[in-house]
């Protein structure tokens, strides 16, 4: 019967319904298995990571780790031993003593003491023998142990030679005698050979071979207990305490946690297990015997067809899911890497998977005395059985269904390619000047490399083989050949002279030796034989009588209650200091969390904005602008550089230096060698005219003083010493009587009395000493606040102006008065100074300097006319002004409180402001305005432009001077000995006043016209 398309269409869809729904259950089911999967992955590792963060941010988790591989690896050592002692009948806890003890200064750590009480034990050695070669050999260790090996290591590894018969090992200690050297000494003494020992003969032997051995050594181990490495030793010791002590601390923990890790992790190992079958039956890569003897008997051919082509692409699936499968084992083993920290987890077999979660109870009940996982409420976790061995037969159907899926998916697949090909396909064109740009790189290439192989033929090859070939082999020749015979000869004078040295010193040490260093060592031992029983009494007593009792007092009844009661004062405030703290801190954090918030929605997530987008408008711009600058810029003047500029400058310099260096170096090395003979010559001659005379003689002063000093010392030396010893005795009986008979007689009856008159009377009269003053400072500051505070507040409302106005009117006399004598001592200086200027001058023949000289003096005699006149006068304005200044002040406090009484009037306010007070003002420095200027405390230039001229700054007193220093001149050259036939005799210059005013008149005249007034007036 034929079928239409439709009707087969019809019927395939409803015989394959239900292979429908099994697909889209084992979908389901792989859904939600890989959800459980990932969901536990993701809790695990957001635990893991939570846990490292918090452990690193407090930076105690890797110390915490190691301390608990401490104290585990510390009980793992302590266990091994006390399987090898207790199965020798031995006592273990007398054995861990004495490690204790062996290890208390630091030097061995207890690891090495361990392995090597386990070596001796296992070789047999009894308690005391074990206890005497340890001890030894730490001693021997101490200083002579091998270099590259610690004192612990050492002493482990000799054991382990005794332990193995190798005397190699036992060296390492410091015990260089051979084992089977000590047997055969021990043989003799007993009279038999080494080879007839027994095993305990032969131990014995070796206990006494090292401490032979080791007599010399005996305390070496204490003494370098007390070095610095002693120290940092015993240091890393206590510090290994304490992390073992915290490891300790942390043991039962991890031993709680462990389990439940373990539980965990072999939950994941089924979880996986399960996830693993099912891809391995969904590929068709693992089946059972009877799936495949199914498959085969219930299909004929056609079911063996279809189970090849099943086989086929699911390995071709398989091969392609590979690298899949493969990252998601990554992933999961990424998820669990967390337990790689725990190093005591074990990896359950795959036979084991049914039964792993008793394994993981065991665990969690494995630590002594600790709290099991059931007291917790922790159960296994429960995960349901399936049978993963068997593959169900409409799997291969589902298999084949999801093959058509695949083959569509990749029809889809090459469709959204092509259409991925045509949305790209101006890629390639857009790469076209890439492709353009390979051949000029290569072409550069190229020249470059050609011109790299003509710098190395043409200069770096001839350039080497002259300087390694010639250069330098030329060099190092003539040295060696010149100085060669030097250094020899020097070094031949050297070691005679060691030599000779050597014997001199050593015949002067051991004469010192004999003579001097050995009887003064036996005279201190001596004496501080004689000496140390009276220093050891004088101790115990300054101990019994004053250093105990008085430790004793400060440690007991001095700190006790004073650390008592600072903690019952300090604490309660420091607890609601820290309280306040931190209630502070939490509601600043909370408000800073919030302000930051709304900043970063309201502010910064807009900023943001706007500068991503300026960002992605500025790139293409400056990649536009860059590309400018490379093309019109960089690469030229790169190129022009390279080429045009920096080689032809280095070609020149090297053309041109070069030689100029060449034969300066040659000159210098000949003159340098010329210098050094001559050196050479002058030293010798130095040598042997200067210092070894010098040295000579130095040699006789210090050996003749010596010898007085010694003859002085065997003359007079033991009455010194007796003297002295007298002397001290002497001053310890004075001070001992004197204590005894005067100052401790005195001190304890005035003690008492002190003690009686304090109880009796002081302490009351203190007391009312301290009642009268509290009275009385509580009276004063009544007094001064209710009676003399008021009535001083009132004199100063009421009299203040007047001391104002009174203080003011004196400070303005006082000022005006020392700027006078200022300016009259100023022109008195430079009085002075003219006239030392002028004789200097004139003694000296420098008549210009004797002419500013003369200026100087007339310039002095002005300023001090011009600062008594300026200070008169300016006194009698401070006069006026504080006359005004009163008669102002009065009439204003008048009317001031004129006003304040109508004021009182109701309806009447009436507003006043003081009347200023108007001020002269003091004559100052020149100067000239060209209008009203206001200078403070006068007003220039109101009337027009005004010269303000002060005497010392003006050409009229240089031109003054200038005339009179002409007069002075003419005057010397009529006396001088040219024309007058002068003696020598003192110069004297004498001008009346009408002399001075004819001299002056023309340089005034002048000085007024050129003003328009005259610069001397009137007042």
């Amino acid at each position: 019967m034929a079928m239409t398309l439709e009707e087969l269409q019809i019927l395939i869809t409803t015989e394959t319904s239900g292979l429908r729904r099994e697909l889209n259950n084992v979908k389901n089911e792989m859904s939600g298995l890989d959800k459980a999967v990932k969901g536990s992955t993701d809790v695990m590792k957001k635990a893991f990571a939570g846990v490292a963060a918090a452990l690193a941010t407090l930076g105690i988790g890797k110390y915490v780790k190691d301390a608990i591989m401490a104290s585990s690896q510390l009980e793992s050592a302590f266990l091994g031993l006390q399987s090898i002692v207790e199965g020798q009948g031995r006592s273990f806890a007398k054995a861990k003593g004495f490690i204790n003890d062996y290890i208390a200064d630091g030097l061995v750590p207890v690891t090495n003491a361990v392995t090597a009480y386990k070596n001796l034990a296992a070789r047999g050695y009894n308690d005391e023998q074990i206890v005497q070669t340890m001890e030894r050999l730490k001693d021997a260790a101490a200083f002579g142990r091998q270099a590259s090996y610690s004192l612990g290591d050492a002493v482990t590894s000799a054991t382990e030679g005794l332990k193995n018969e190798n005397s190699i090992l036992v060296d390492n200690a410091g015990v260089t005698k051979n084992v089977a050297k000590m047997w055969d000494d021990y043989a003799a003494s007993i009279g038999t050979t080494a080879n007839n020992l027994t095993q305990q003969q032969k131990i014995q032997a070796e206990v006494n071979g090292i401490m032979e051995e080791t007599k010399f050594q005996v305390g070496d181990a204490a003494r370098y207990a007390d070095t610095f490495a002693g120290r940092m030793s015993l240091l890393s010791k206590t510090m290994g305490d304490v992390q073992t002590n915290i490891g300790d601390a942390f043991m039962p923990i991890a031993n709680i946690v462990i389990p439940i890790l373990q539980r965990l992790a072999n939950w994941l190992v089924r979880v996986t297990a399960y996830f693993r079958y099912f891809m391995q039956a969904f590929f068709g890569v693992s089946k059972s015997s009877k799936q495949s003897n199914a498959v085969i008997g219930g299909g004929g051919v056609a079911a063996q067809d279809s189970f090849g082509t099943a086989a086929e692409n699911a390995g071709k699936k398989a091969e392609k899911s590979g690298k899949r499968v493969k990252k998601a084992a990554e992933e999961a083993k990424r998820s669990v890497a967390g337990f790689d920290e725990i190093n005591s987890l074990t990896e359950p077999s795959k036979s084991s998977s049914g039964d792993s979660g008793s394994g993981g109870g065991s665990g969690g009940s494995g630590g002594s005395g600790g709290i099991g996982l059931g007291d917790m409420g922790i159960d296994d976790f429960a995960m349901p059985e399936i049978d993963t061995e068997t593959i169900p037969a409409h799997i291969q159907e589902m298999v084949d269904k999801i093959k058509k899926s695949f083959k569509d998916l990749r029809e889809g697949a090459k469709s959204v390619g092509t259409m991925f090909a045509e949305a790209f396909s101006g890629l390639g064109p857009a790469l076209q000047p890439f492709r353009d740009a390979v051949e000029p790189i290569m072409l550069s290439l190229l020249k470059l490399g050609g011109t790299i192989f003509q710098l190395v033929d043409e200069f770096i090859k001839p350039a080497a083989t002259y300087i390694l070939l010639d250069f330098i082999p030329s060099l190092v020749v003539g040295f060696v050949k010149d100085f060669a015979p030097v250094i020899a000869d020097a070094l031949v004078w050297g070691f005679d002279l060691m030599s000779r040295h050597a014997q001199l010193a050593t015949d002067l040490i051991i004469g010192l030796w004999n003579d001097i260093w050995l009887p003064s060592l036996e005279k201190v031992k001596n004496a501080w034989l004689d000496a140390s029983s009276s220093i050891a009494n004088s101790l115990q007593s300054l101990l019994d009588g004053t250093i105990k009792p008085l430790t004793e007092y400060i440690l007991n009844s001095f700190l006790l209650p004073i650390a008592n009661q600072l903690n019952r004062v300090f604490v309660p405030i420091l607890t609601d200091v820290v309280v306040f703290a931190l209630q502070l801190v939490s509601k600043t954090f909370k408000n800073v969390a919030d302000t930051l918030n709304n900043l970063t929605t309201a502010v910064l997530l807009p900023a943001l904005e706007k500068i991503k987008n300026a960002f992605m408008d500025m790139v293409p711009r400056i990649g536009g602008a860059l590309q400018s600058l490379l093309n019109g810029t960089i690469k030229p003047f790169i190129d022009y550089i390279l080429n045009d500029f920096v080689i032809p400058i280095a070609k020149s310099i090297i053309e041109t230096l070069v030689p100029i260096f060449t034969d300066v170096l040659v000159f210098a090395f000949k003159e340098t060698a010329s210098a050094f003979e001559w050196l050479a010559k002058l030293m010798n001659d130095i040598y042997s005219t200067l210092i070894k005379p010098l040295f000579d003689l130095i040699k006789k002063i210090v050996t003749d003083t010596l010898k007085i000093v010694m003859d002085l010392w065997d003359k007079h030396g033991k009455d010194l010493l007796k003297n002295l010893s007298d002397l001290l005795k002497n001053i310890k009986d004075l001070f001992q009587q004197l204590w005894d008979k005067v100052l401790k007689p005195i001190i304890q009856p005035f003690l008492e009395m002190l003690t009686s008159l304090w109880d009796k009377h002081l302490k009351g009269l203190i007391k009312e000493i301290g009642d009268f003053v509290m009275k009385l400072v509580n009276a004063a500051l009544e007094i001064l606040n209710k009676f003399i505070l008021p009535l001083v507040n009132y004199l100063v409302e009421k009299l203040g102006p007047s001391f104002s106005r009174t203080f003011t009117f004196i400070a303005d006399i006082a000022g005006t008065a020392i700027g006078a004598i200022a300016d009259l001592i100023k022109g008195l200086l430079k009085i002075l100074g003219g006239l030392i200027d002028f004789i200097a001058g004139v003694f000296t023949g420098d008549w210009k300097r004797a002419w500013s000289g003369i200026k100087d003096v007339f310039k002095g005699i002005v300023d001090m006319l011009s600062g008594i006149f300026k200070g008169a006068l300016n006194i009698t304005i401070d006069i006026i002004n504080s006359a005004v200044r009163t008669i102002i002040d009065t009439l204003n406090n008048l009317i001031n409180g004129a006003v304040k009484l109508a004021n009182k009037i109701p309806g009447i306010n009436i507003g006043f402001s003081s009347i200023s007070v108007p001020r002269i003002p003091k004559l100052a420095r020149g100067g000239i305005v060209d209008g009203a200027t206001n200078f403070g405390n006068y007003i220039a230039g109101e009337a027009g432009a005004e010269m303000i001229v002060p005497l010392e700054n003006t050409p009229f007193v240089d031109k003054l001077a200038s005339a009179l220093g002409t007069a002075v001149m003419a005057a010397m050259q009529m006396t001088s000995p040219q024309s007058s036939g002068n003696d020598g005799r003192d110069l004297v210059i004498q001008i009346d006043g009408t002399t001075f005013a004819r001299l002056i008149k023309p340089f005034t005249d002048r000085e007024n016209n050129r003003l328009g007034s005259a610069i001397i007036q009137t007042l």
